[in-house]
């Protein structure tokens, strides 16, 4: 019998490297490409920040930051 925590962590790695993966393809284009991830994922990380932070104001600094972060390439070791 599977946990329900298990299936939770399972479809959270799965979206995970999907997502990683649509990173990598993205980072390599140019502006078009940076607003459509955004559109896709700025709904799901407003949410998790709104749920950590509990204020609008800050979330939305956070998701801003997080979303930047995600998109633009490593620096190398140390970022």
């Amino acid at each position: 019998m599977k946990k329900v925590g298990s299936d939770r962590l399972s479809n959270n790695v799965s979206e995970t490297r999907s997502l990683e993966k649509h990173i990598s393809a993205w980072s390599k284009q140019g502006a078009e490409a940076a607003d459509e991830f955004v559109r896709r994922n700025r709904d799901r990380v407003y949410g998790i920040c709104m749920s950590i932070l509990g204020r609008r104001e800050v979330a939305e600094d956070a998701a801003q930051e997080a979303l930047l972060k995600a998109w633009r390439p490593p620096l190398g070791p140390g970022g």
